[in-house]
């Protein structure tokens, strides 16, 4: 994405845009920034508390602090993982496995944005029901991100995305060829105090 950045937004072009890589459990900036956004990517932070204090340093006082984050996989397709992973063919690849996603109940985020010395202008779990048009389409997008590919050999891979896409299919049925992807989203716009 940073390589993807740069190309499309050279530095002789914007020069007031800068792309790098950091943890942000670590960034060490000082009432630099007045706003800090994150599309679906949060869940992928292991501390929480740390990301929203390093925020917190991070944004000129009445900074505003912006998020969007899945609340988790749709309930059948975690099913239908959770069968697969524990199956005699792939249990072996999974032991000691971790997603590395860190799935915060909004109720915990509540309390940590408070902690952090946040005011939620908005607080939100919304429903999100991202429609694809074919199977194809939905393992394209899956395939992109799920780290349940990680431990396995490059040609196991799509044999495995295979067998759980079709038992998520056996799981929940959708109308014309469609395959839906349905899952609860916190949204969060707070302000530094």
């Amino acid at each position: 994405m940073i390589d993807f950045a740069r190309a499309n937004f050279p530095a002789d072009q914007h020069a007031n845009l800068q792309f790098v890589l950091k943890d942000a459990q670590n960034l060490d900036y000082h009432e630099t920034f007045d706003i800090l956004f994150s599309f679906t990517a949060v869940q992928w932070i292991a501390d929480h508390e740390m990301f929203l204090k390093k925020a917190h340093e991070s944004l000129k006082p009445l900074g505003t602090f912006a998020i969007t984050m899945p609340m988790g996989l749709p309930a059948n397709l975690e099913q239908a993982v959770n069968e697969k992973i524990s199956s005699l063919q792939w249990v072996s690849y999974f032991q000691g496995f971790s997603t590395g996603w860190n799935f915060v109940s909004e109720v915990d985020y509540a309390k940590l944005l408070a902690t952090n010395q946040f005011i939620s202008k908005r607080f939100a779990v919304v429903p999100q029901n991202d429609i694809f048009p074919t199977r194809a389409v939905f393992e394209k997008f899956i395939n992109q991100w799920f780290p349940y590919l990680r431990p396995l050999p490059q040609n196991l891979k799509q044999t495995f995305l295979t067998e759980v896409v079709d038992r998520y299919l056996e799981l929940e049925t959708f109308p014309n060829d469609e395959v839906h992807f349905k899952v609860r989203r916190l949204e969060i716009v707070a302000t530094k105090t």
